[in-house]
Formats: structure tokens, C-alpha cells, sequence
């Protein structure tokens, strides 16, 4: 179950997606940039909560299941960005 990083990148869709555990209380407000981001650029944002280690082992296209970004189904960052950096990747 683990593995299959880039189906699992894929399996989000269209857009930008964060998903993300509640592990680490900086998450809320690195997910609200990518948001804020995201929305400016007129990028469709979704969030999904990993609530269990099965979620992280089913959905996280990541080996670092607390944290992870995908745009149009390609995993772009494990670990959360500055407001510069995610307008650089997500305007790419």
C-alpha cells in the first residue's frame, strides 16, 4: 500500500491539492498560503486531511506522510513553501 507516489499524485485530479496532518501546528497556516495563493492565481484549491497512518499509507504521494503539495497531478513539495516559492511553482 505504500508507494505508487506519482499514481497517488495523480489521483488528485486537476488543480492544486494539500495534503496534510494535523502532526504539526504550522500545517494550518503553510495550507492557508497555498490557498491564498492558489486563489489569486485562479487555481482550483482543494485540502485533504490525513486523520490516520491508513490515510498517509493510501493518499500521501509522499514517503513524508505529514505534508505534501500537488498541482494537475504532479507532486511538487514535501515540505511547506514560502509565499515566493509556491507563486514560482504554482505559476509554472
Amino acid at each position: 500500500i505504500c508507494g505508487g507516489w506519482a499514481r497517488k499524485a495523480e489521483a488528485c485530479g486537476p488543480g492544486v491539492t494539500v495534503l496534510r496532518s494535523a502532526q504539526c501546528p504550522y500545517l494550518d497556516e503553510a495550507a492557508a498560503r497555498v490557498r491564498t495563493v492558489a486563489t489569486e492565481l485562479g487555481l482550483p484549491y482543494r485540502e485533504i486531511m490525513l486523520e490516520s497512518a491508513d490515510d498517509v499509507r493510501r493518499l500521501s504521494p509522499t514517503p513524508y506522510g505529514t505534508y505534501a503539495l500537488v498541482k494537475d497531478g504532479v507532486s511538487l513539495a514535501c515540505t511547506p513553501l514560502t509565499e515566493t516559492e509556491l507563486r514560482k511553482v504554482l505559476a509554472a
